[in-house]
């Protein structure tokens, strides 16, 4: 399974997070539709994931202290929706 392919079985099967009108629950629509949000949300993630990946080289652990104090409730979604989909 290529990892987009993986990416649309995730986005798909996690329509419970989703309101009638096609946002997200907690934010606002910043675009016309849900697909354009979630591409400007995954090159987002993206973006960071290479940026932490940089970091990484240094081994300045602050960053991934703070990620783990303030992003883990984000850690703890992404690995159940991986555990879900036998990816992680």
């Amino acid at each position: 399974m290529t990892s987009s392919h993986r990416a649309q079985t995730i986005l798909k099967g996690d329509k419970e997070h989703e309101d009638d009108d096609g946002g997200y629950r907690g934010r606002p629509r910043e675009h016309g539709t849900v697909r354009e949000q979630a591409v400007d949300d995954i090159r987002m993630l993206r973006d960071f994931c290479d940026g932490m990946e940089y970091r990484s080289q240094f081994d300045d652990h602050r960053i991934f202290q703070t990620m783990g104090r303030e992003g883990a409730v984000f850690i703890r979604f992404v690995r159940n929706c991986l555990s879900r989909q036998n990816i992680g």
